[in-house]
């Protein structure tokens, strides 16, 4: 799915590995951090220093929203680079979720 931060850049639906235990018990710094170190160099590439960007990860039950606040305006291909590094991130957790919902906010960051 493609539109702009009224609705998710991507949308993955996976199946939830309950045999792992609730998504809901995981703590997300661990990801938020690994979302980070995915998508800083598509980041730095479009010309903004990773350090100014934010990601925030929201649940929703069994899925997340991912939030990714930048201090200025992307292209629509750096938006899509963006999320597929978020889910790539994701994937690589050994985590499942339901949806990973990805938002990418420019101009104003939120703290």
């Amino acid at each position: 799915m493609t539109t702009s931060a009224a609705g998710p850049i991507a949308s993955r639906p996976t199946e939830r590995d309950d045999a792992a235990g609730p998504t809901s018990e995981l703590p997300l710094a661990p990801l938020q951090r690994r979302m980070e170190r995915h998508f800083s160099a598509v980041i730095a590439a479009a010309g903004i220093q990773p350090a100014t960007a934010r990601c925030r990860i929201e649940r929703d039950g069994s899925s997340l929203e991912v939030h990714i606040d930048l201090p200025e305006a992307v292209s629509q291909g750096v938006e899509h680079a963006l999320a597929v590094r978020v889910l790539d991130a994701v994937h690589s957790h050994g985590r499942t979720f339901g949806d990973v919902n990805v938002y990418v906010h420019t101009g104003k960051l939120t703290q």
